[in-house]
């Protein structure tokens, strides 16, 4: 949040001024846990009016940035995040041998994409353009069986509709934060993705997907059209190449009519990718684009899109 609150500066004013007269002098070096855990986050920056509070199982954090890459990054209102023993995490000495929280939690208010260009007027007008968006996500995890279940993690938006994504997934059975830390593997036997978009597509997905597809030119700079067009390409042929088997007319249809619509698809869209036996990820071994590609060729796709 942007805003300057005068009043929150003169009630913090006034509340400094009575606690020197009634009460002892507080130690406003100590810093709580999650505080103390954010200094150490690479990615993380304070913004205006910054400010954290530890809850039970998780904290509470107030106007914030997180940058991906050095010219992007999301401003972020609010966040809450909670999670089974969250605090044992952020100790100077957590212990990573055990297994995964068994529930975890996430709400996001007042996501907006900063841009960091190092040029003042682009970076002002698409702040000022950004519509306010929300986010929320939870899982429940089984250490018996290793079922993890990602529950309809959803980003809305009033102005820009809204995004959600589920899956089942299968950890190792005994594996441990420190093991899929060093490792990371799993099984997907289900994924649904939900777009209705009004905007959100654009402001969202498509930064990044410029960038995830960006290529050098003749001039050394990228063309994000040009890149745009040629995942589109990309993409449209893949789909097209499906058998039978893994995807009905209808779906292919409708998978292709969204591909065609980028950069500004229209309306809702959904896809369920059905994996059996479940498609396996080692994110070690996955290179750039290779995860999609074994989704595409692996999974049973249904799709619908209805374009307004």
């Amino acid at each position: 949040m942007r805003l300057i609150l005068p009043t929150i500066f003169l009630s913090l004013t006034v509340t400094t001024a009575l606690a020197q007269t009634t009460a002892p002098e507080v130690d406003k070096t100590t810093l709580g846990q999650c505080e103390e855990f954010l200094k150490n986050v690479s990615f993380f920056n304070p913004d205006k009016d910054y400010a954290v509070r530890d809850i039970p199982e998780g904290c509470i954090i107030s106007n914030s940035i997180y940058n991906t890459s050095s010219f992007m990054g999301w401003s972020i209102e609010r966040a809450i995040v909670e999670a089974d023993g969250f605090q044992d995490y952020l100790s100077d000495t957590p212990d990573l041998n055990k297994h995964l929280p068994q529930w975890g939690r996430i709400a996001i208010d007042g996501v907006r994409m900063k841009l960091q260009s190092g040029s003042k007027i682009p970076d002002y007008i698409t702040s000022i353009q950004q519509w306010p968006m929300d986010a929320s996500a939870s899982y429940q995890f089984n250490p018996e069986s290793g079922y993890l279940h990602i529950q309809n993690a959803e980003i809305s938006s009033t102005k820009l509709g809204k995004a959600s994504i589920s899956a089942e997934i299968n950890l190792p059975v005994g594996s441990t934060i420190s093991s899929l830390a060093d490792h990371p593997t799993a099984t997907v036997s289900h994924l649904r993705v939900r777009l209705d978009n009004q905007g959100m597509w654009e402001s969202f997905a498509l930064p990044v997907l410029a960038n995830y597809a960006a290529l050098p030119t003749e001039t050394g700079e990228s063309d994000p059209e040009t890149d745009i067009a040629r995942l589109r390409d990309i993409a449209s042929k893949s789909v097209e190449m499906l058998p039978d088997s893994q995807i009905s007319g209808t779906s292919r249809k409708a998978l292709l009519k969204f591909i065609q619509d980028m950069p500004h698809p229209t309306g809702f869209f959904s896809i369920d990718l059905e994996f059996n036996p479940p498609l396996p990820i080692d994110l070690d071994s996955i290179e750039r684009g290779q995860l999609s590609e074994q989704q595409l060729t692996s999974g049973k796709i249904t799709a619908i899109y209805r374009a307004r």
